[in-house]
């Protein structure tokens, strides 16, 4: 799961269709998900215009795969 940053999330919230959602959100400190630990547990890094988010967003995030790891069931 990705997470975005509170700073991005509002800047959003400004425009449609998020300004006008009443949808209730849930901040990064309040998910019980988001482990609080910047980009390792998931907080993408985001590109945009600070003045005019509408114009686009650019988001990355480098990931690692273990090709070896197997499912043994116990975790998710």
């Amino acid at each position: 799961q990705f997470f975005f940053s509170e700073e991005s999330v509002l800047a959003s919230a400004e425009v449609e269709p998020y300004s006008t959602s009443t949808t209730t959100r849930t901040t990064l400190t309040e998910d019980t998900i988001y482990d609080q630990s910047g980009t390792t547990g998931g907080l993408l890094k985001l590109k945009y215009n600070k003045k005019n988010i509408a114009k686009g967003v650019v988001g990355s995030i480098t990931m690692g795969v273990d090709p070896d790891a197997e499912n043994d069931n116990t975790t998710m």
